[in-house]
């Protein structure tokens, strides 16, 4: 081989393994954040406890917010057969 064709091949090398390297610095953060995020959600239950303020607050939300889109829903159905009706005739 030439010293061209082994330079080549070496550079080849040296960008698949900082690849590698990229790639698993990448998944090494993931589960380093993941870990983190697991912590602090077990010790915020531990502080704050199974039934909390804001569980409670959250809990009201989202029952509004069926309620709204159950609306939203309702008006989009007495839009549609408005239209419907208008085009029928």
């Amino acid at each position: 081989m030439s010293r061209v064709e082994n330079n080549l091949k070496k550079q080849g090398e040296k960008y698949k393994l900082k690849k590698r390297m990229k790639i698993a610095f990448v998944l090494l953060l993931i589960i380093n954040v993941s870990i983190c995020i697991l912590i602090i959600d077990y010790n915020a239950k531990n502080m704050l406890g199974e039934k909390n303020i804001l569980s409670e607050v959250v809990d009201k939300t989202s029952s509004s917010m069926r309620v709204m889109i159950k609306n939203t829903n309702d008006i989009y159905k007495n839009i549609s057969k408005e239209i419907e009706e208008k085009l029928g005739k």
